[in-house]
């Protein structure tokens, strides 16, 4: 598509195709990272508890679960 939009030839072929590559962009979820650290800051409850070897791809929601009430 970027292609297609450095080889338009007229103001319609131009127009067509950088619409076309906006849309694709828009329909995906794209992040832009501005920095990047090393680690994950995550605040988290006490009653909550995670695993202790962290997934791959960082912290995930769905592996955190509430620890029972002992009282």
């Amino acid at each position: 598509m970027i292609n297609a939009l450095l080889k338009a030839k007229n103001r319609a072929n131009f127009v067509s195709s950088a619409r076309a590559l906006d849309r694709v962009l828009l329909s995906g979820n794209y992040v832009i990272p501005l920095y990047h650290t090393s680690g994950q800051w995550l605040a988290i409850w006490s009653h909550l508890k995670h695993p202790t070897n962290t997934s791959l791809y960082g912290l995930r929601l769905d592996t955190i679960w509430q620890q029972p009430d002992t009282n």
